[in-house]
Parts: C-alpha cells; sequence; structure tokens
C-alpha cells in the first residue's frame, strides 16, 4: 500500500504538532461496544495487536475530547492505525485521525443524534430532485430517503463503502482538498447516480437493498464519482452555495433550525439578487468592489428559463421583464399544463427553470397533485411536480417568490412594468382585497343600487350634465348646498408629494364631487374634476404613515387625496360608508 506519509502530513496540518501519550485505561461505560465495533472493522484486516491498539485509539479519543464515543468513529481511525505499517508511530496515527475529524467532520461525533448529518440528508434531497429527478421520483414512493441509506455515507465519509484502503485515502484526500464539509452531499448523489441502473434493477427486493449492496470497487469507478461530484457542485447556482454557506450545519447551537428551514425546502431555491442581471441585461451593479454576485467564477453559466406563475390579479403587482406568463387557460385545466410543460421539453436538462409564484410555496400542499391550482403557490407546485416526473433536470423555485423579488428592485431603484403601487399586493397588502373578496351577493347589491340611482344621480345645471364618472367643465358656479365638503389636494403614493392647488371634496347622498371651488366657499364648484355613484365605491383606505390620506376604489378608477387632519379624514369615510349603508337599506 503506497501512501506519501509526508503529503498526509502536510493536508492535516500535523507535521509540528506535539504527539500525545495516548497510554489509557479501557474504562469507559460503554467501552464493550468499542471492543465489539473494533472487532468488526475492516473485518480479516488487523492483527489482534492492531484490534488492541484501534481499542487504544478510539479509548483516548473519547477520553481526549469529551466525546460520548459512537459507531463510525472506528472506520475513521482504522486507516490511519494501518499508516503504522508505513512506519509512523501510534502517536502519529493518533493525531492525524484526530485532526482529519476536526476538518472534514467537525462536530458530526459530539451530538448524540447525529443532527449535523440530518440536515445532510436534506441537502441529498434537494441536490437529487435538481441533477436527476427520475431517480428521486423512482426512490420517494418507495420510502427510500436519504436516512436510510445515506447514514454511514456522511459519518464515515464513504468508508464502508470502498474495500480497498488505497482508495479510502484516495476519496479522503480529495475531501480534504476541496475543503467543503458538505461536499460529502455532493458525493452521495454522485455515487446514487453512478450505480442507478443497479438501484433500479429488479433483481434486488428492493431499491433499499440494492443501494445497500453498492460497493465502490474499482479506481475508476471511484474517480469517475468523485469528478461527477465536482461537476454537480460547480455547475450548481450561486444561490444554492451561498445558502448552503450560511446554513451552518456543524454549529450544534442553531442546527435544529437550520433542520426545521431545510425540511421546509422541497426544492433548490434560487435568490433574487442573482436573477436580477439575467431579467434585467445590460444592468450593472452598484457595488464599489467586485461583490461576490458580480464575480464571473460565481455566474450560473446554463441558460435560464423563467415561467410567471402568478395570477392576472397578482399581476396588477408589475409584470418582470423576460419571463414567460402562463396562459389564463391553464388555471382550470391540469391537462392544459401538462400539455404547457411538454413546450420546454427540448430544453429538458440542458436548461435551468425557475417558476415564480407570489411567495413561498405552502408547505401543507406539498405532494397533493390532483388539487387544480387556484392561487399562484399552487401553480407553481403543479407545475414543478409535473416538470420533475417527467424528468426535468434543473428546476428551481425563486425564494420567497415575487414578494421578495419585489422589495429588491424597489431598494435598488429598479423599474417593474407595469407597477401602479395602489393595485400592488407587496406596495398596499390590501390593495385587491375587494375585488378578492366581491361575492355574487355584492356584486347583485352595486348593479341593483346602480339601476335605482340612475335616474337620481344625473343632475341637470345649465344645460350640462354629469353622471357615472364623467368629467365636465362648467362655465357657470354650481352650488351643492346639500353636501358635506372637505378641503384637500390630490395625492401621489409613489413620490408622496401633493399638488398645489387645493380643491374641494364633496360627499352627497348619491354622489362623490371634486372640483374646483370660488370666492372662498367648498360648495360653489366652477368646475368638477372627479364624479362617481357612492353605489359604485369598492372601498376607501387610509395610509398607516399619513392618516389624512384617503385612497376611493370604484370598479374603474381610484382618487387619492391628502385631507387637512387625520379627524377631518375620518369624518369624511364616516359620512360615505352612512350615506352607502343607507343607499343599500332603502334597495
Amino acid at each position: 500500500m503506497e501512501i506519501d506519509i509526508n503529503e498526509w502530513k502536510e493536508l492535516l496540518g500535523v507535521k509540528n504538532v506535539s504527539l500525545p501519550n495516548i497510554a489509557t485505561h479501557f474504562d469507559l461505560h460503554n467501552q464493550r461496544v468499542i471492543k465489539a465495533d473494533v472487532l468488526r472493522t475492516k473485518s480479516g484486516v488487523f492483527t489482534d495487536k492492531e484490534m488492541n491498539l484501534l481499542e487504544t485509539l478510539l479509548t483516548y479519543y473519547c477520553k481526549d475530547t469529551g466525546t460520548s464515543y459512537k459507531q463510525g468513529i472506528n472506520e475513521i481511525f482504522a486507516p490511519f492505525l494501518l499508516m503504522m505499517r508505513n512506519g509512523i508511530s501510534l502517536e502519529e496515527a493518533y493525531v492525524m485521525g484526530k485532526y482529519f475529524i476536526e476538518k472534514c467532520l467537525l462536530t458530526m461525533f459530539k451530538d448524540d443524534t447525529f443532527r449535523p448529518a440530518q440536515a445532510m440528508f436534506h441537502i441529498i434531497r434537494i441536490l437529487l430532485k435538481y441533477i436527476n429527478p427520475l431517480l428521486a421520483v423512482y426512490l420517494e414512493p418507495l420510502f427510500v430517503t436519504p436516512e436510510l441509506y445515506a447514514t454511514s455515507w456522511v459519518v464515515t465519509l464513504f468508508a464502508t463503502k470502498i474495500p480497498k484502503l488505497e482508495n479510502v485515502f484516495y476519496m479522503w484526500r480529495e475531501i480534504l482538498i476541496e475543503k467543503d464539509p458538505i461536499f460529502s452531499c455532493y458525493l452521495a448523489v454522485s455515487l446514487l447516480e453512478h450505480y442507478q441502473i443497479q438501484i433500479e434493477d429488479k433483481k434486488c427486493l428492493n431499491a433499499a437493498e440494492a443501494i445497500s449492496k453498492i460497493r465502490i470497487q474499482t479506481f475508476w469507478d471511484l474517480k469517475s464519482i468523485i469528478e461527477c461530484a465536482k461537476t454537480f457542485k460547480r455547475s450548481l447556482p450561486f444561490s444554492w452555495r451561498y445558502q448552503v454557506m450560511n446554513f451552518d450545519i456543524f454549529n450544534l447551537q442553531t442546527v435544529d433550525l437550520v433542520i426545521k428551514d431545510l425540511h421546509k425546502k422541497r426544492c433548490m431555491t434560487l435568490l433574487s439578487r442573482e436573477i436580477i442581471p439575467k431579467l434585467y441585461p445590460g444592468l450593472k451593479c452598484t457595488c464599489q468592489d467586485l461583490c461576490v454576485w458580480c464575480d464571473d467564477r460565481n455566474c450560473f453559466k446554463k441558460p435560464m428559463i423563467f415561467v410567471d406563475c402568478r395570477t392576472e390579479l397578482e399581476q396588477q403587482s408589475g409584470v418582470i421583464p423576460n419571463t414567460e406568463v402562463i396562459d389564463d387557460s391553464l388555471w382550470a385545466n391540469p391537462m392544459a399544463i401538462e400539455r404547457y410543460v411538454n413546450r420546454f421539453f427540448h430544453i429538458r436538462n440542458t436548461s435551468h427553470i425557475v417558476l415564480i409564484g407570489s411567495s413561498n410555496i405552502n408547505p401543507s400542499l406539498i405532494g397533493n397533485k390532483n388539487k387544480v391550482p387556484k392561487a399562484s403557490y399552487e401553480m407553481v407546485e403543479f407545475l414543478y411536480d409535473i416538470l420533475v416526473e417527467k424528468g426535468f433536470s434543473y428546476v428551481s423555485i425563486i425564494e420567497g417568490g415575487f414578494s421578495v423579488f419585489h422589495q429588491l428592485l424597489l431598494r435598488f431603484n429598479i423599474e417593474i412594468k407595469n407597477h401602479i403601487p395602489e393595485y400592488c399586493f407587496v406596495c398596499n397588502p390590501d390593495a385587491c382585497k375587494p375585488v378578492n373578496k366581491t361575492s355574487a351577493r355584492l356584486k347583485k347589491i352595486t348593479k341593483s343600487m346602480s339601476e335605482v340611482l340612475k335616474t337620481t344621480v344625473t343632475k341637470v345645471v345649465s344645460g350640462f350634465s354629469f353622471n357615472m364618472g364623467t368629467i365636465k367643465d362648467v362655465e357657470e358656479v354650481i352650488e351643492y348646498t346639500d353636501s358635506v365638503t372637505y378641503l384637500c389636494r390630490k395625492f401621489d403614493k409613489v413620490t408622496q408629494g401633493h399638488s398645489d392647488e387645493e380643491y374641494s371634496l364633496l360627499i352627497m347622498k348619491t354622489e362623490v364631487v371634486l372640483g374646483r371651488y370660488v370666492n372662498n366657499n367648498p360648495k360653489k364648484i366652477v368646475k368638477v374634476l372627479e364624479t362617481f355613484p357612492v353605489c359604485e365605491l369598492l372601498k376607501i383606505t387610509s395610509m398607516k404613515k399619513f392618516p389624512n390620506v384617503l385612497t376611493f376604489f370604484t370598479t374603474n378608477k381610484q382618487l387619492c387625496l391628502i385631507l387637512e387632519d387625520s379627524k377631518k379624514a375620518k369624518d369624511c369615510t364616516t359620512n360615505v360608508t352612512n350615506y352607502f349603508r343607507e343607499l343599500k337599506t332603502k334597495k
């Protein structure tokens, strides 16, 4: 067995480390477990003396690091013990094994329930669905999950799957060089793909048995698995690597939260920061220095297709350029959705498809494939499931959906096409609630009230008439004696500025009028600017920041005004509401 001892000492950083005296007593509370594991480790490879030395290494390691012994530690120390055949001392073997755990497995053995491994299982699940969806779909209904087959892989870094010791050292050397504590997750996905034919072979009773029988016998198989793992890692969107860096699965203080977050991720997600340059080509970053998002090394190379899965109503928040907006006909027809997916079949496994919803997927709906989509997150889920079942690799979802993307665009002053803040769900969460909640009953009331008021809304003065929202210039002064009036100015929610000119807002039992007044009398209007029947009013909203700003919404318009103070704004709202109720009661 040719092993370069000096290279390993260099890789582990132990060349100048002082060596401990590892003489110890076999008196741990679980010493019997250690002894039993020693007998099972590399059966037939160790001599009796070497088995005794291995027990010494394991016992001393537990005492030295304050670690409770766990299965897997034996598989890590065994190869380093066998280095003694190449001339190193027992103390050197111990230091090398200890440093290897600290560099590659970190706190894995510090936790009694292997929570870092649990986090890795979620990462493997997400990666497999992204890279090889057909294999993921094959294993998922059989309940063959990473928890079932990958525990020994990530805990022993595949030592149990590699019979030849020189190949174990080659694998571990590559892991050390990679300097990535979750590189074993990429190796796990690569290993599954490499042996996919055997896993799906019907000769085995089930897929779990087939995976358990996998052994990496040849160096060329091993090399191929490692190279594919590196390719997988390098070809991922930078968003994923950025998120993984922040997961910190080996921090035992926060790993529970990480596991919880990973459990909610049904697939790989992209951060809005990465996709902005794709959707807005030519847009330059405002960073002073080269940030990670601008670094060409982090630029995602695959072509990207963006599918906007929001409803027509949600698109009132603005339209994202360079995206494909799904057709309205898809919402009521699952078969049409499947035909829509088939349009992308020619780019399967060559392009990255990104699904955009209004927000994140609702976890409670995962797996409900028979439900006809009604909301954007349901459409995202429906499309994602079909794409995965048809074997589309490289499918992901924008993290946080359009709402997070929208916030980032506004932060960087990037234009959102057709963005109207008053109707935008993100700028104004209550923007379209009346439209969403409008029932057949309300529509019926509005229609009937309109019919009743057709004869009462029209008012003729000096040969001029106005009704149902028309704007007319009036040559003579009109006096609205039966109105409640408020002085106001037009208000712009975007710039938060108001008009210089002051107007009169007149609230009457059947209509609302905005006009220019004369002779300092708000009831005398010389020009009508806006008018609409009270019965057509859908809602009145005020702003938290400016409680004296009122926005009147009707079926086809909106009127945003700033009154003198919040008290008058509240009084105005009360009067309009009372008049609306009176009309409804009379009807």
